[in-house]
């Protein structure tokens, strides 16, 4: 692979990145109470097909008051070494419905939910996709968990993947593209993932992602992160 090759992969999907941003922040999934979580599964669910991550969408029980609760779920590569790619797409309750109206400037994406973290969505799937089209993943293999209820403690959503075993503990890592800062939000990550029973990290790594940027800051870090792209390229892309 030449340098450049990922940043020129991604560029050439950045209006369908965005476009893909744009209509996920248009459907409102505030949570509480979980609103129209169904519909935001099926696009996502949509762009997981386009990209050929074998969509899963698992539809689940009734929960509260959620609505049409789910989880989409897909997988990359078939190698032996697992990652986790984990993020969910319920948001925080809005203050006007109009933060549920995108707006993009200056190569940036301003609305409800684009880092938290719908915008992430977008950056892992499209990395993803690019690891796999540029011969990057090597004997490792990405399974993607998206879910609904987040905000609210994922009973329904992380509930349900270690219910049913979709969970791995031998797993090599589980990334997470949703801004944080370090210190208590990180702790909170890091508790968060082993009541998912993932493997306990022995050290901590993290970058904060300016995920109204995905087409290159988000997607670029996903791959760092992964040892997949060097950081000179990283770099190269503003990203962090």
């Amino acid at each position: 692979m030449r340098p450049g090759d990922v940043q020129a992969w991604l560029g050439d999907r950045a209006e369908e990145m965005a476009a893909l941003v744009d209509a996920l922040v248009r459907v409102p999934t505030e949570n509480p109470p979980g609103r129209v979580l169904g519909r935001c599964a099926g696009l996502l669910s949509e762009a997981m097909e386009r990209l050929g991550c074998a969509p899963e969408l698992i539809r689940l029980a009734p929960a509260g008051t959620l609505e049409d609760p789910a989880i989409v779920r897909g997988q990359l590569g078939t190698g032996s070494g697992l990652v986790y790619f984990h993020g969910h797409f319920d948001v925080v309750p809005a203050q006007s419905p109009s933060q549920f109206e995108p707006r993009r400037a200056e190569g940036r994406i301003t609305g409800r939910g684009t880092a938290d973290m719908k915008g992430g969505l977008v950056s892992v799937l499209y990395g993803a996709a690019a690891a796999r089209e540029l011969g990057l993943l090597g004997d490792r293999r990405i399974v993607l968990h998206f879910v609904c209820d987040e905000e609210t403690g994922s009973t329904a959503g992380s509930g349900h993947l270690r219910a049913e075993g979709l969970i791995d503990p031998s797993a090599l890592a589980t990334l997470t593209a949703e801004p944080t800062a370090v210190g208590r939000e990180l702790d909170a990550l890091l508790r968060y993932a082993r009541s998912m029973e993932a493997t306990a990290p022995a050290g901590r790594r993290g970058d904060a992602v300016d995920a109204g940027r995905c087409y290159f800051g988000g997607a670029l870090t996903v791959l760092a992160h992964l040892g997949l792209v060097s950081d000179d390229e990283h770099r190269e892309c503003g990203s962090g």
